[in-house]
């Protein structure tokens, strides 16, 4: 459902106008010809996935490969992650997925390897 206010809205830059009091790159036009979106959709629209397909509600997350040619990966590949949590992954670094272990050999849940991946430690 279509908001009335929205339908006739569109974003402008200036970039020679800022609000006073505002930083002075606060609204810089960008500058990458890179861009992301985010997309969320109403779960009252998903659809019913179809035999062997993930359900609706599921991510589709392409990313592009450096070598070329792009790869579609789950939210449990070792890429995700970074994509995800940016201030925890600032480098892109590997996050957590199903084939981490611990010293002991058990397989390291989530929860213990974010639990680990945000403590504080001396240095």
């Amino acid at each position: 459902m279509e908001d009335p206010e929205l339908v006739d809205a569109r974003i402008v830059i200036h970039p020679d106008r800022r609000p006073s009091g505002e930083h002075i790159r606060r609204y810089n036009l960008p500058t990458a010809n890179e861009v992301g979106i985010l997309i969320v959709k109403d779960t009252e629209d998903t659809e019913a996935p179809e035999d062997g397909d993930e359900p609706a509600t599921s991510r589709d997350v392409v990313i592009q490969l450096r070598g070329g040619g792009y790869k579609r990966i789950s939210k449990t590949h070792r890429s995700y992650d970074a994509l995800e949590y940016v201030l925890l992954f600032p480098h892109g670094e590997d996050g957590w997925h199903p084939e981490l272990r611990m010293s002991n050999g058990r397989k390291l849940t989530p929860m213990k390897y974010y639990a680990s991946e945000i403590m504080v430690r001396a240095g």
